[in-house]
Parts: C-alpha cells; sequence; structure tokens
C-alpha cells in the first residue's frame, strides 16, 4: 500500500502491528461453521477488541484489508494477470496440455485445478470482506479516538473497498448482466453474522455496491483536493494521508462508479463519473522518457495513470515464475510474437505504440510481457504496483458512453496519442467506433485482468483466440461445491 523507501520503513516499523492483525484476521478462514463460506462471525471478541482501541489499530485494520487483497488468489495473481488474463486467451497455455493454466483456457470450470482456484476467490474474497466489515462495525465507536478526518478516510475507504470487492465477485459469479440482472447472483455482506446470507438478484447486489460506493464519496469528498495525484500536500509520516493511489481514494471511487454504471447499462452516469475523473483527478499520461530509459528505470506499469493501485512486496514471487525465463512451458505465461503483433497492429504503425515497444523483454530467448518485472535495483516507486483501475479506462468508458461519435474518437485518440499512435478518423461508424474500443481493451489491459469482464459485460460470443463460444456457461463462474451444499438458496 505504500510506495516510497520512506514509507517502507514505516512498514517495517509497524510491521509488529501487522502482524497482529494478519493473524487475527486470517483465523476468518476456519470460521465456516457447517462448511458455509459466509458464516463470517468474529472467532475472537476480545483480541478484536483489543484491535481497536487506538488509531493505530484502525490503521493496522485497514491495512489488512489491503495486504489481504494482494493473496495470490485475489489481485496478487487469480484476478489480475494469472487466472482471469488467461481466461482472456492472452496467454499461450492453450497450447500446452500440461500448462498449469491450460483446463482455464478451455472455461473447464469441473476441473478439479479449475474449481479450486474459483472456490479461493469466492472463499478469501469473502473472508476478506469479513475483515473489512469488522472494520466498519468498530468505526464509529472510534470516533473519540480519531480526529473528524481520519473517521472519514478510513470509514469511506473501507466502504469503497467492499463495494469494489463485491463488484468483482459479482462480475465474476453473477450473471450477464444485460440479460439476467433480475437472475441470483452472490451476496452482499455488510455485516459480521452467524446467520447464513442469502444470494440475492444482481440488481440488487448492484445497488448496494452503489449505495456503498456513494457513501464513500461522500466520506471523501473530505480530502477530495489532497487525492489529486499532482497535490504536493501528502503527508508521507501518515499512512492515511500519503501515496494516496495505493487507498482506495476519492477518485478511484468516482473511476468505479464509472466501472459499475457502464456495467449495469447507466451510460450517461458512466459518462459523469469518467469525465469528473478526466478532468479533475489530475492524472497524467506516462511519457516516452518515463520508458526509455535503463531497463532498471522504466516506469513499466505507467504509475501517473494509475488512480488505484495495490502495493504488493512479494510481487517479483509470482512474476518470477509466470514472466521469466526460468519457467518451463508448462508455468511460463507468454504470448507468441505473432500474437502480440496482431493485437497491436503491427503491420498498420502500431509498433509506434509504447506498449508494443517497451513493455517487452526477451528472457533465456523467449518472449515476455515485462509489464509487472520487478528489478531488483530498480527506483522504489516504480517497484510492487498492481494497478487495478487506470486513467485510460476513463477515457475508453467516456468513449463508449459519449453519444455523439466524433466526440467519443477524441476520447480514444487522447489515449493513443499518448502511446505513441496516430489518431483514429473521427468520421467512424457506430459499428468500427465499437471495434476500435475493442482493440483498446485489448492493447490496454494484459496482466491487468479486465477483458474478460469486457467479453462478459458485453455478452460476447466471439472471444478472440478461442474455440470456444462466449455464453454463460463461460461468463459465469460455479459457485464452490460447499456453498451449493450448504448456501441459502432462497432466490435460486
Amino acid at each position: 500500500m505504500i510506495m516510497e523507501s520512506k514509507f517502507k520503513k514505516l512498514k517495517h516499523k509497524n510491521r509488529a502491528h501487522w502482524g497482529i492483525f494478519i493473524i487475527l484476521f486470517i483465523t476468518f478462514n476456519s470460521l465456516f461453521s457447517c462448511n458455509k463460506f459466509l458464516d463470517v462471525s468474529p472467532k475472537s471478541q476480545i483480541k478484536q477488541d483489543e484491535l481497536f482501541t487506538s488509531k493505530q489499530g484502525y490503521i493496522d485494520a485497514l491495512t489488512g484489508v489491503y495486504t489481504q487483497m494482494t493473496h495470490r488468489s485475489l489481485y496478487g495473481e487469480n484476478l489480475t494477470f494469472g487466472f482471469m488474463d488467461a481466461l482472456a486467451q492472452y496467454y499461450e497455455a492453450s497450447t500446452y496440455t500440461d500448462h498449469y493454466f491450460y483446463r482455464s483456457t478451455l472455461y473447464d470450470y469441473q476441473d478439479d485445478g479449475v474449481k479450486t482456484r474459483i472456490a479461493s476467490i469466492w472463499q478469501n474474497m469473502y473472508n476478506n470482506i469479513a475483515n473489512d466489515n469488522n472494520l466498519l462495525a468498530h468505526i464509529d465507536q472510534g470516533k473519540s479516538l480519531l480526529s473528524d478526518l481520519d473517521y472519514k478516510i478510513i470509514k469511506g475507504e473501507a466502504l469503497g473497498l467492499r463495494a469494489f470487492m463485491h463488484f468483482d465477485l459479482l462480475r465474476a459469479f453473477g450473471p450477464v448482466y444485460i440479460t439476467g440482472k433480475e437472475k441470483s447472483a452472490i451476496p452482499y455482506v455488510t455485516n459480521l453474522s452467524r446467520n447464513v446470507h442469502k444470494i440475492l438478484p444482481a440488481k440488487v447486489v448492484a445497488d448496494s455496491i452503489i449505495a456503498d460506493l456513494r457513501e464513500a464519496e461522500t466520506l471523501l469528498s473530505v480530502y477530495m483536493q489532497m487525492d489529486k495525484i499532482t497535490s504536493p500536500n501528502e503527508d508521507p509520516s501518515d499512512p492515511l494521508l500519503s501515496f494516496r493511489q495505493n487507498h482506495f481514494n476519492y477518485w478511484a471511487v468516482k473511476a468505479v462508479l464509472a466501472r459499475v454504471y457502464l456495467y449495469i447499462g447507466d451510460k450517461q452516469k458512466a459518462l459523469e463519473a469518467a469525465k469528473e475523473v478526466i478532468e479533475n483527478g489530475g492524472f497524467s499520461f506516462v511519457q516516452q522518457a518515463d520508458l526509455t530509459t535503463a531497463k532498471t528505470n522504466k516506469n513499466r506499469t505507467f504509475s501517473m495513470e494509475q488512480i488505484f493501485s495495490l502495493y504488493d512486496f512479494d510481487l517479483s514471487t509470482p512474476v518470477d515464475t509466470y514472466f521469466k525465463g526460468a519457467a518451463n512451458n508448462a508455468i511460463r505465461l507468454t504470448m507468441t510474437s505473432t500474437v502480440r503483433d496482431q493485437i497491436f497492429e503491427v503491420s498498420a504503425g502500431g509498433s509506434a505504440d509504447y506498449r508494443y515497444a517497451y513493455l517487452w523483454e526477451t528472457d533465456e530467448s523467449t518472449l515476455y510481457p515485462s509489464k509487472l518485472w520487478q528489478e531488483d535495483d530498480n527506483q522504489d516507486k516504480y517497484k510492487y504496483l498492481l494497478p487495478l483501475v487506470t486513467l485510460p479506462e476513463m477515457y475508453y468508458i467516456a468513449a463508449e458512453c459519449t453519444p455523439d461519435i466524433p466526440s467519443a474518437v477524441q476520447y480514444l485518440n487522447k489515449v493513443r496519442e499518448n502511446r505513441g499512435l496516430e489518431g483514429l478518423p473521427v468520421d467512424l461508424d457506430e459499428l468500427k467506433l465499437k471495434e476500435e474500443i475493442f482493440k483498446a481493451y485489448q492493447k490496454e489491459f494484459f496482466l491487468e485482468g479486465q477483458l474478460f469482464f469486457y467479453y462478459k459485460r458485453l455478452d460476447l460470443t466471439h472471444i478472440e483466440r478461442s474455440s470456444t463460444t462466449g455464453s454463460e456457461k463461460v461468463f459465469v463462474f460455479p459457485l464452490p461445491d460447499n456453498e451449493l451444499q450448504f448456501g441459502d438458496q432462497t432466490n435460486h
């Protein structure tokens, strides 16, 4: 959650506090009485009450939620560069029958390995939502320990994170929204209870997500100006008020609102939210000079474009496993040069694209996407970052939601021009505009886990580089076996 080395010292200083939190909250893994994944009542009320007796305890609790989001089962692999991008057919994994992700690329959700991976997403996300809810259950009683600013920031971030995590569960396990918003989706868990949480219709879940985001927006507006990336007034000595891109900050709330509104088909509100981030958030595009330096100083994740990213101190472990030459064909994740050239339209001048020119490396004669490479001597401010919400997505949302095609094309061209590409003609027809938005998603979001959700949101039958037809069988993850066996199926 922290970027600079000076803050890493603070992180290590507080490691004892963090350890207490992680040990306490990992106990939620054992809370599934009757084998029910969503029985998330506290394991030890005494320990939790001790945690929330100081400002530091509340900060530790919030930090723990962010830390658990980087778990390999969640955004530290499965929901970004691993499972989700294997489903999006970015990698060569489908050509090796013994590959770790081979059955995933076939959408074989009944395969034992794939089922385990899907269950781990469900279980660990709801575990972390329980952590978050535990913090929220105690936050109001902590007003006397917190300044008004601290209270609003902690509560706002926690509400925003609860919405963010539920939204990705909805996108993964819920129905295709545009054709099935009344169908059963997932529980929306807002409290710590031994009671079974009902599985709700997708629309009800979406409404709950928006409600949490709107409350978070109100709370975090107290720090709206400081949350601008251009703000010089961050306090590096205060973990709440520093490196705000690594917090679920005010602009992250607005950006995720844009994402959610687009997902449910409310293009007007999606456009309003996206434009607010574009026009007022202070975010800027990466410059070519940030990418042409020595390999160890490349700003590979385009940090100035990150509206919300996680700080994963152990990111090099999976990255080295999947994206460097020590891995063998059964584990490494790489595109063929042919697929890469197709995605980036090299035959039409796409080799000038910064993402094509600077985010690939050859290691032991194999071409790898190097967006997440962690160089040992890289500048600290460029390391350990997992982008989850970025500026280009706001432009793509605006392009998709703007009714005037020339204006929509201008949003696309803004990103293209900042990627070293020529602009598109503004007189595109509607079909061509949709095609260009899809191409933009393919180029921009590799290693970020967003492309598969794009296919699902639009209920597309054609999935690039797959012989499988897109359908609910592909787009909807099955609920884990324990959830089906012991869960409340009232809404099914």
